[in-house]
């Protein structure tokens, strides 16, 4: 560990022993970490679900992703569960990492394109929507914009849940055509904890006329939560990015990171 990881750590350690957060408690973890604000009440409901099947339908920015890294980086920290991340493209992917990193500073030992690892020996994997991501890996699965996904990326994945009763499977996304898996995993008969959340329950939208208006007929999808018309296409892998807003760097391409990532699968 270089001289900044220590001095990390050593800050990590402060913090936590300054906010006297309860490791048994997620959301006063999660909070002992976030730079100048707190999980709004939504957030800590699904930060508390104990249910191995979770699906959470937001709107656009609602702060789903933040909620989704603070779940695994908790379950990473303190539950010692691997995580394997997934979402429509690499840097979105590489997106929501970045938020988990966030949390777990001070207890990365090592951190590469698609591979972070902590001092307790968990590791928390990054993918791309490919149809051979992943198979192999074992963990607690977390499917970012699912709607989106390709369908065999999510075939290949669930099974990593499968091994151990600690493992999750979390789907999160804006809505997409009413049909695939994260449509599924909405209906009451599906077995998933489904969370449904609102503009309302949000809160921080500041000006929701003037999103009406830019965003046009995509605002009932991408604001009110909305299942697309089943006649409607489905928006392209830049649309998707414009949507989530800015992400990571990419230091190495797609193609030289997911390599990579399979070997270590050895696959």
């Amino acid at each position: 560990m270089n001289l900044r990881g220590e001095l990390d750590l050593v800050r990590a350690m402060v913090e936590r022993l300054e906010a006297k957060a309860d490791d048994s408690d997620p959301v006063a973890w999660a909070n002992a970490r976030l730079d100048g604000f707190t999980l709004a009440p939504w957030q800590e409901r699904v930060m508390r679900d104990e249910a191995t099947r979770i699906s959470l339908k937001c709107p656009r920015r609602s702060g789903k992703s933040t909620v989704t890294a603070a779940l695994a980086a908790y379950e990473s920290a303190v539950r010692g569960v691997p995580s394997v991340i997934a979402a429509p493209s690499f840097r979105q992917s590489r997106w929501l990492a970045d938020k988990i990193e966030q949390m777990l500073r001070g207890e990365l030992v090592q951190r590469s394109a698609n591979r972070m690892t902590l001092t307790n020996g968990c590791e928390v994997h990054v993918l791309t929507s490919n149809r051979d991501s992943g198979r192999g890996a074992g963990g607690s699965v977390y499917l970012d914009e699912c709607a989106w996904l390709d369908p065999a990326t999510i075939t290949a994945l669930i099974p990593a849940t499968a091994s151990d009763s600690r493992f999750r499977l979390v789907m999160l996304s804006t809505p997409g055509l009413p049909r695939g898996a994260f449509y599924e995993s909405q209906q009451d008969d599906s077995g998933f904890s489904v969370h449904n959340v609102t503009v309302e329950d949000v809160g921080h939208y500041t000006d929701l006329e003037q999103l009406k208006r830019d965003l046009g007929a995509r605002y009932a999808v991408e604001m009110e939560c909305e299942w697309m018309p089943a006649a409607a296409g489905v928006f392209a892998g830049a649309d998707i990015d414009s949507m989530l807003g800015a992400f990571m760097p990419v230091e190495a391409s797609e193609d030289e990171t997911q390599s990579e990532l399979l070997k270590g699968f050895g696959l």
